[in-house]
């Protein structure tokens, strides 16, 4: 289904991007300091030139001829990461409120997302960034997901004929869920593996953990794999097997670690996760559904005494299969599970940075669990992930070393988005737009 881009984009049909001026010239960073995320290094004062939405050169100053239509952008002293991406968002119904999500994405550096929840409207969404016509990140879909509600694929055949229709509409992963009875999940297996589209989601119950690998199946977040192997019995002594296991079957993991202890985070104090910077960005359609009287958390049983005896220990043990996994060699990925109450897209994604440092992951691996690891994971690898001759131009500059502290990660200065420059300017007044709408 990808890749798509043209060197030439459309202006956007939606407000807050339309504003940013748009430039067909090349580009030319001048003096930065390039983290390419090939390996774990700073190459100082670079000139980065991008024509045609990809990198064409990369070099020092007096190696690079910079046309002289080009706009040159004075990085000295600034870094140049990758484009960050999120592997774990959620869309909804509404061209405008994705709009906007979008615009959010963008303004955190997130230059690539999968939506784990889509739909044909989400396909078609997609392809309107694809061809121009909106401007945003990249938006690969999951099909709609197999496991949650009615009518679920109960035979053998029935998971067949889903399969088949998923590939056949387009979506670029098949998203499975807790409740597919055994034989609908073998037939989604069987036939996703004969047609090449991967399969993501939750420890289906029927079949546990062991059968999600035994299937490929990669994990939506580290939390399932608990439900899936370890249920209620968190015992540190199973961790080990448990992650040679996971290493053979060479399936990934999108932690999403935050989600799960934003739960707590809400329960003990909701009004201070309301009063974030960054939650007035939202659609306040969605905001309504994160205040107190219409929250899913407070509005389910989720008090302080279970925060204490349930979140606390389970997001500890969440760190430690984290830790485990990385060391060993299982792919950790990026993902916030954005759509979630009090979760800002592109916001959330920075919190997960620090989720995978806090669990022991170093700066450098978290970045990649968020930039190379996951362009593999979406098989563009080849397009996306690192800073390298040929790939598109989907990078961003940071006025500080986010090696050094991941927090830096938010220091965003400008992003480049397929060959299309967004500067600070650019970027503070894209998010205005959004509050100047409302």
């Amino acid at each position: 289904m990808r890749f798509w881009m043209t060197a030439i984009f459309l202006f956007s049909t939606f407000p807050c991007i339309a504003q940013i001026p748009y430039s067909t010239k090349p580009i030319a960073l001048v003096g930065v300091n390039v983290i390419p995320m090939t390996d774990n290094r700073v190459i100082p004062d670079q000139t980065v030139l991008v024509k045609d939405g990809r990198i064409e050169n990369i070099g020092n100053a007096d190696s690079i001829k910079i046309p002289r239509r080009a706009q040159r952008i004075d990085a000295r002293g600034q870094y140049l990461i990758p484009g960050l991406m999120d592997l774990h968002a959620h869309f909804f119904a509404g061209r405008k409120f994705n709009a906007d999500l979008l615009t959010l994405f963008l303004a955190n550096g997130v230059t690539s997302v999968l939506n784990m929840r889509g739909s044909t409207g989400d396909l078609e969404f997609s392809e309107k960034v694809d061809s121009g016509e909106l401007f945003g990140p990249q938006v690969f879909v999951c099909s709609p997901i197999q496991g949650n509600i009615s009518p679920l694929p109960a035979t053998y055949e029935a998971g067949v004929r889903a399969a088949e229709k998923f590939k056949e509409v387009g979506y670029d992963f098949i998203k499975v869920y807790n409740f597919i009875p055994e034989e609908g999940y073998r037939g989604i297996v069987d036939t996703a593996k004969r047609l090449g589209i991967p399969l993501v989601g939750h420890s289906v119950r029927s079949v546990g953990l062991e059968g999600a690998m035994a299937a490929g199946q990669s994990m939506a977040h580290i939390e399932e794999i608990v439900y899936g192997y370890f249920q209620d019995d968190l015992d540190e002594s199973k961790i080990p097997e448990l992650t040679e296991k996971m290493k053979a079957s060479g399936i990934s993991v999108i932690a999403t670690l935050f989600v799960f202890k934003n739960i707590a985070l809400q329960v003990e104090d909701l009004d201070a996760r309301l009063s974030l910077p960054d939650v007035k960005y939202m659609p306040s359609s969605m905001t309504k559904l994160w205040q107190a009287e219409r929250n899913e958390y407070l509005t389910s049983g989720w008090t302080m005494e279970r925060v204490k005896d349930f979140i606390y220990p389970h997001h500890a043990f969440h760190q430690k299969l984290v830790k485990s996994y990385h060391e060993a060699g299982v792919p950790i990925l990026l993902g916030t599970d954005t759509g979630i109450p009090c979760l800002v897209a592109g916001a959330s994604t920075h919190k997960e940075l620090k989720e995978l440092v806090d669990a022991g992951m170093s700066p450098y691996d978290a970045l990649a669990a968020g930039t190379r690891e996951s362009a593999r994971f979406l098989g563009q690898l080849d397009e996306l992930g690192t800073i390298e001759v040929g790939k598109w131009a989907d990078f961003v500059l940071l006025e500080k070393n986010p090696l050094e502290d991941i927090a830096n990660s938010t220091t965003i200065q400008g992003i480049g988005v397929r060959g299309r420059w967004l500067s600070r300017t650019d970027i503070d007044a894209s998010l205005q737009a959004l509050l100047d709408q409302k």
